[in-house]
């Protein structure tokens, strides 16, 4: 009898203790995405109002001279012409290391930093770039304590200069592209990455800089994610380690607005594209949200994910969570005056809760970003 009640009173003790767990971990990537975010906030305050992370900011050594990213005006605060590894960003466009090195962790690329600019990224300063590259995405302060997946590192798309750095975490925070790359005075706004093959966000004559995002209690800085989530055929998760990247490399992405996202891939949520697929043939189309919504998901009939939450990191540093459907309001990740036509891009989600944020946006009748 006394054994039974006990049994009883375990099974009804479990599910408790497993919510608290669960609900630490969400606290715990709160915690950490709040930290970063006004790290971030401090930085820009000691360089010039910059944003870290950004193409060229922080991330403008790993820049060759010619690259698309590079606007003339900025040349001239480039040292050097060659891309290189100046022993702080891994990328241009990581955040992790910059934001590490302004907090003052150590690890693996402070000689580096503290002599001169190496005059190219090869040898042992490439070595060097993995070893840190390796050690950002282990820091356990800006790392999600739900974020479990191995990734293993993109081949074709860290092109000649990848680094073999092995299985190992995914990163867990994200920015995008609209708000780390500067508009490049094109009429198409596509060399910064916004969305690959189209010219229909433009962002006028947007800088890098948080004085230029809009109000900072509206944009985001970080967002979680996966990039790369859904990479591969075998959806292993995948890891660009390029010192030049495009689209965002390992760091960055469109944003979670986009309906082909790599890093927040949800097509196989409720009323988007690949659902009635997902519920018919689950091994043709996998449900990958919780790679990037890590928090709090719920199931619905047949036990199948129905939503799933994530959290998001402003300019002010305050943490907001979201679930899946309404967490790329396009308001929050697109810089304010932004001229945005694509309303065909939006996750359906989106336009039905968000109609009036670009919902039917095209380029005859585009939606100006507040």
């Amino acid at each position: 009898m006394v054994i039974s009640i006990i049994a009883l009173l375990i099974s009804l003790l479990l599910p408790a203790l497993s919510r608290a767990r669960q609900q630490g971990r969400t606290l715990g990537c709160a915690a950490n995405m709040r930290s970063m975010a006004l790290a971030a906030a401090s930085y820009a305050q000691e360089h010039r109002d910059q944003i870290v992370g950004s193409t060229v900011t922080s991330g403008l050594d790993a820049l060759s001279r010619d690259h698309l990213l590079v606007v003339p005006a900025l040349l001239r605060s480039k040292r050097g012409t060659a891309a290189t590894f100046n022993g702080i960003a891994v990328q241009n466009f990581d955040h992790y290391g910059p934001l590490a090195h302004f907090l003052g962790m150590q690890g693996p690329g402070d000689e580096i930093a503290a002599g001169p600019l190496p005059t190219a990224d090869t040898g042992a300063v490439r070595t060097e770039r993995g070893r840190r590259f390796d050690w950002l995405r282990r820091i356990d302060a800006m790392r999600c304590p739900e974020n479990a997946l191995v990734a293993i590192v993109s081949a074709h798309e860290s092109n000649a200069s990848g680094v073999d750095i092995g299985p190992g975490p995914l990163l867990s925070y994200h920015t995008t592209t609209a708000m780390v790359t500067p508009h490049t005075g094109r009429a198409a706004d596509t060399p910064v990455g916004i969305n690959p093959g189209s010219s229909d966000v433009l962002r006028r004559g947007y800088t890098p800089r948080t004085l230029r995002v809009g109000s900072p209690a509206v944009k985001a800085f970080l967002g979680e994610g996966a990039r790369y989530g859904n990479e591969t055929e075998s959806f292993t998760p995948s890891i660009q380690t390029a010192l030049t990247a495009s689209y965002g490399g390992a760091f960055s992405d469109v944003g979670p607005w986009y309906n082909d996202s790599d890093t927040w891939a949800r097509a196989c949520a409720p009323g988007e594209a690949l659902r009635a697929v997902h519920l018919q043939s689950p091994h043709l189309a996998r449900d990958l949200r919780p790679w990037s919504f890590r928090h709090n998901l719920v199931s619905g009939a047949g036990r199948v994910l129905a939503s799933a939450d994530a959290n998001i990191a402003f300019f002010d540093g305050h943490v907001e969570s979201r679930d899946d459907a309404t967490y790329g309001q396009i308001r929050n990740w697109l810089p304010a005056g932004t001229a945005f036509m694509e309303g065909h891009a939006l996750w359906a989600s989106l336009r039905t809760f968000f109609p009036s944020q670009g919902a039917t946006a095209s380029r005859s009748a585009p939606y100006t970003v507040p």
